[in-house]
């Protein structure tokens, strides 16, 4: 596995080879990035002779951290609505899971047709899960989101945006 992790940033390799043993034990697998994603964890792919897995190390965590990730990955999972979830470490801020490899919504089994019904199968298994667990008033959330994109835009250019927000956060009724 030492060579395997050389594929790795050097801050996950420890964080990597503990998740990874726990998994596989001492088998023979290869790593390589895997890049993509919407957050700061750095994702790698992971196989295991035929056996493809996505590996998930946090970055540095922020106030923005959903300290309940690793329950909604499960229940996401559990619905079949995310890919399985092999292991979690919340301590450690890793993640294993089956990696699913992308194919062309063109390549869907039934065409378009297929997919629509394929999607609203999707969306009613995730109408049926449990309620992820709360994170925190979502228009705070919203808020703070803004206030950090606000920082990294032109002067200006989010404020309709912001005060658009202020506009509904005035006169929605939250509950």
């Amino acid at each position: 596995m030492i060579d395997a992790l050389s594929a790795l940033a050097p801050a996950h390799r420890e964080v990597a080879a503990s998740a990874l043993a726990a998994v596989f034990g001492a088998a023979d697998l290869r790593i390589a990035p895997a890049p993509g994603g919407a957050s700061s964890a750095q994702g790698y792919r992971v196989e295991v002779g035929a056996e493809r897995y996505l590996m998930r190390i946090e970055g540095p965590r922020t106030p923005l951290r959903n300290p309940h990730q690793y329950a909604c990955m499960r229940i996401a999972a559990d619905a079949g609505v995310a890919p399985p979830v092999i292991h979690t470490d919340d301590e450690a801020g890793v993640a294993i899971m089956r990696f699913l490899p992308q194919r062309p919504l063109a390549d869907f089994p039934g065409g378009p047709v297929g997919l629509a019904r394929a999607v609203g199968e999707l969306s009613a298994r995730l109408q049926a899960t449990p309620v992820f667990p709360v994170l925190a008033d979502y228009r705070d959330i919203i808020g703070q989101l803004l206030a950090v994109a606000r920082g990294r835009f032109a002067p200006g250019l989010l404020e309709p945006h912001i005060e658009g927000f202020q506009r509904i956060r005035e006169a929605y009724p939250w509950d």
